[in-house]
């Protein structure tokens, strides 16, 4: 009797316990947390940025002296950066820069030819890229921080031109016009890929950037065995991260 009254009680607790109401019932996995990837110091950045830089040095030789403040490079372009640790990162960008040498108009230019005009300049249309080591200097949250760059890059000159510019006396140029402005493009001159170093530091969004070409703008065929020259290679600005 006594084993009996033990195995009726026993389903019953088995049965009272199945059959109670379920009052809640939740699926936790929506509860589930993502650890974000993407952000300024987490595993992947991506950003647009702005480069203005101007020309520091002088040209090699004699003859193709450059107007300084107005010999510049603007850059648009695309950056990714891949975190590796707290302190080192790397990255590449692509971009479109805007290569403009405003050159001085005295009697010793020869580039690109001896004529002188009111203005003249030599223009590069390049499409880039470039590839760079990042350490990072001190601590920082979510942000990008301060931080100094070292890399390399490339660019191909997709145009090429040379402009210029002279006043005209409008009564006896027979268009009645004073000024005249011409283009050539394609410039056989001209060297067709540029590569050189770059450096940055910056703070956040503001960078310091510096960019030395190691490659020749003009051409081997037009220098000549008595005259070796070549356009300014160090160029220095200020580049904006377009970010937050």
């Amino acid at each position: 009797m006594k084993h009996i009254t033990i195995l009726l009680f026993f389903f019953y607790l088995t049965f009272n316990v199945s059959s109670q109401t379920k009052l809640i019932e939740e699926d936790i996995r929506k509860y589930d947390i993502k650890i974000p990837t993407s952000g300024p110091n987490l595993k992947n950045f991506r950003h647009f940025y702005l480069d203005y830089a101007f020309a520091v040095t002088q040209t090699k030789g004699e003859g193709a002296d450059i107007n300084f403040g107005k010999t510049h490079i603007f850059t648009i372009g695309w950056r990714y950066k891949r975190k590796l640790s707290n302190f080192f990162s790397y990255g590449f960008d692509f971009n479109y820069n805007n290569l403009v040498f405003n050159l001085k108009q005295n009697s010793k230019k020869i580039v690109p030819n001896n004529i002188t005009h009111t203005k003249e300049k030599i223009k590069l249309n390049n499409a880039g890229g470039e590839f760079f080591l990042r350490t990072n200097i001190g601590r920082r949250g979510n942000i990008v921080g301060k931080f100094l760059d070292i890399g390399a890059f490339v660019n191909w000159s997709i145009i090429t031109k040379h402009y210029f510019e002279d006043d005209t006396d409008s009564k006896t140029n027979g268009y009645n016009a004073g000024k005249t402005e011409v283009v050539y493009k394609d410039l056989n001159y001209v060297e067709e890929f540029q590569y050189g170093i770059k450096a940055r530091i910056g703070v956040n969004r503001w960078v310091v950037s510096a960019k030395y070409r190691l490659s020749d703008v003009l051409t081997d065929k037009f220098r000549t065995s008595t005259v070796n020259i070549e356009l300014p290679r160090l160029f220095i600005g200020l580049q904006i991260g377009l970010h937050r």
